[in-house]
């Protein structure tokens, strides 16, 4: 149950063994190693790949024996499922420390907060990796590693660790309960006192207490909702008995139901924001403020709530916000809640009633079609500015300002491209919804012609700015957000029936961003046009989008493999075996054979030799799969190796021959590849035309 103190103790922990200068390691029986604090509320803490990856570099900086062990492991398992992590980035290099670690040396303490914050079940098959790969080693080969991980009781965590043994969990719930209500008296105590000249009687703070039922949450809310923190100074002992009493009125209104003291606590808080608002007759952009903020992806500035529902008024949100200090507050200019069981009690409408915001609430569409405007008016070709095709994003100095600048500096913009997907994939019929009255926005369901401007905005985006999108989402490095935005897309299309030209359209998509992200290609931003798109129009022939009309001055990618015939020549007679001569004299040939990598060809012939063909290459391809080439091209200097494009393995193999046009006939295939009208380097944004 959320509001029980489970991230209270994390943080205690990590606070307790976090040892610093002041404290000897050798008196201590453990050190804070690393920590990762799972949350809902951002997605990089939501993600199931971060957890490792970041625990693994936090171990390393301290304790330089793990970093040592950790140097050997490739660095593209930071890119690999949950599973590979564990094993590769945590446990395999622990085990290989094991024999030389000092075994007087503090155990290393991991701590993981809240899997179950984690998107949809990756929390359960987290912690099922994690305990498998544990189980596998020896306990000897993991000595001096401890791991504590918290969750609420979800119900396929709680069956995986009903199979631990009982020395390895701790319920909150098997606690004493008398320690539990001593603890929160304890703390209601220290905070009423803060009020001069309040001090609640025991019979006072045993009601509370007993209210609380165990969770503190309760507790912190409570003593937050009726002494705001900045108006502490101005309340008076008489403010705050008036304040209790309205809420143990309103509490007792619900004595013998079933429901949670913490729901009246938090119906009162929205109940009294709602009524203010509704004075000034603005009861439902009040509710619309509180529900934009509760189904955002991660917490939105002012300006992003703004922005997003254009309906709403700045001045009023921040009215509104004001209203729900007890449960909303504002951190770094962007609107958090404080406890997940606050959205927890609002997405449910059994708890929630009248105030109830749904999972899958019609603002969901609403938050998509300004996405998508945001993109149509934002997004361009090269919106950074890049310099030149040959330079990896990384070296260039000036792109993290142009990033600040022309993509996070622009109101909404980060938002909408990274978070369109979610709020589309939200947008189903069938599901609960918020009441009608709240949101001015028709039913899918009931409403054909919503679903038909949908169909209108995913045609115009796919086909006016999906390259722009691509283009941004891997400048801001946030290619995975990419790859799921588009499985999002995929299934909402099929879901709803989409016409079959779109759902064509969307395939096309999937595929040259699978193609692009999971490439090296992709450390040049540039080369989503020259590389993937080039090879896309190239090899696919695809002209769905219209794409090669906007980019005509690409590479000219071309391959055709798997064993189809490249050229035929009739002949008078039958054919036994067909050879060049390497010295030009015609020679009968016995017989002809490829090399084992398909890129040689050997003949016998009757003139009592053997020869060996290798075609000339003028291409230098280094083992990522990179084009380079050294000679001068249109001004290119002679001495470097410019990174003309990034090719798959399957049209490397087959390179060779001239750097203008070339042709290579192999049993696996023939690429061509013609840069004579591309534009690169520093003149790679000219392979764009504006229609």
């Amino acid at each position: 149950m959320a509001g029980t103190g489970k991230s209270t103790i994390a943080y205690s922990t990590c606070g307790d063994f976090d040892i610093n200068d002041s404290r000897d390691p050798a008196i201590v029986r453990a050190f804070l190693g690393a920590s990762f604090f799972c949350s809902r509320q951002a997605p990089d803490l939501r993600n199931t790949g971060n957890i490792i990856p970041t625990i693994s570099y936090q171990l390393a900086r301290r304790c330089s024996s793990f970093a040592a062990s950790l140097r050997s492991c490739d660095d593209d398992v930071v890119r690999q499922t949950a599973n590979m992590q564990i094993r590769e980035l945590l446990i395999n290099p622990w085990k290989r420390l094991v024999d030389s670690r000092d075994a007087r040396l503090p155990s290393a303490l991991v701590v993981i907060d809240a899997l179950d914050e984690l998107d949809s079940d990756d929390g359960e098959a987290f912690l099922s990796c994690l305990v498998t790969a544990a189980m596998d080693a020896t306990q000897y080969s993991l000595a001096g590693l401890k791991i504590l991980i918290t969750s609420r009781p979800h119900p396929k965590i709680a069956k995986l660790v009903s199979d631990l043994s009982r020395k390895t969990i701790f319920r909150l719930e098997d606690i004493n309960k008398q320690d539990t209500d001593a603890d929160i008296r304890t703390f209601l105590d220290k905070e009423f006192r803060t009020v001069k000249t309040l001090s609640l009687s025991d019979h006072e703070l045993t009601q509370l207490v007993n209210r609380a039922d165990g969770l503190f949450i309760y507790a912190v809310t409570l003593c937050r909702h009726i002494m705001p923190p900045t108006a502490i100074e101005m309340l008076t002992a008489v403010d705050v008995r008036k304040a209790l009493e309205q809420l143990i009125n309103v509490e007792n209104g619900i004595a013998g139901g079933e429901d949670l003291a913490v729901d009246a606590l938090y119906r009162q808080v929205v109940g009294n924001m709602l009524e203010k608002s509704s004075r000034a007759r603005r009861e439902n952009e009040a509710r619309r403020i509180l529900h934009s903020i509760l189904i955002a992806a991660r917490p939105i500035s002012l300006d992003e709530l703004t922005a997003l529902v254009p309906s709403i008024n700045a001045a009023f949100a921040l009215k509104v916000i004001d209203l729900l200090y007890s449960v909303i507050y504002v951190s770094n200019g962007h609107i958090h809640t404080y406890h997940k069981s606050f959205p927890d009690f609002m997405l449910n409408k059994t708890r929630s009633n009248s105030t109830f915001c749904g999972a899958n609430s019609p603002l969901h569409l609403a938050l998509y079609q300004s996405c998508m405007s945001i993109m149509t008016k934002s997004l361009r070709f090269n919106i950074c500015d890049l310099p030149s095709s040959y330079l990896f994003d990384s070296e260039v100095e000036a792109l993290p300002n142009s990033v600040k600048t022309n993509i996070r500096g622009v109101v909404g913009l980060e938002y909408a491209c990274r978070f369109w997907g979610h709020h589309l994939s939200q947008t189903r019929s069938g599901e609960e919804s918020c009441p009608a009255h709240t949101l001015d926005i028709a039913s899918l369901r009931a409403d054909a012609k919503v679903l038909e401007d949908i169909y209108g905005t995913i045609r115009m985006f796919l086909k006016e700015n999906v390259l722009y999108w691509i283009e941004v989402l891997n400048l801001l490095e946030a290619r995975s957000e990419c790859l799921n935005a588009v499985e999002k897309l995929t299934s909402w299309c099929q879901d709803n029936n989409a016409p079959q030209e779109i759902l064509d359209a969307v395939a096309l998509v999937a595929r040259l961003t699978t193609s692009y992200l999971h490439s090296p290609a992709s450390q040049s931003t540039p080369h989503l046009y020259i590389s993937a798109l080039g090879r896309e129009l190239g090899v696919t022939g695809s002209t769905a989008q219209g794409w090669q009309t906007l980019f005509r001055r690409l590479p000219t990618i071309g391959f055709q493999g798997d064993g189809a015939a490249l050229s035929v020549i009739k002949t008078n007679s039958a054919v036994t075996s067909v050879a060049f001569s390497q010295d030009g004299k015609r020679v009968v040939v016995t017989s002809v054979a490829f090399s084992q990598d398909g890129k040689g060809v050997v003949s016998n012939s009757k003139d009592n030799c053997i020869r060996s063909f290798n075609p000339p290459s003028h291409w230098k391809v280094d083992s990522s799969g990179w084009v380079l080439h050294p000679y001068a091209l249109e001004g290119i200097s002679v001495s470097h190796m410019h990174r003309l494009v990034w090719l798959p393995p399957s049209i490397c193999d087959v390179l060779g021959g001239s750097p203008r046009c070339l042709l290579t006939i192999s049993r696996r295939g023939r690429a061509t590849l013609n840069f004579s009208s591309a534009k690169l380097g520093n003149d790679w944004a000219q392979c764009y035309t504006h229609s």
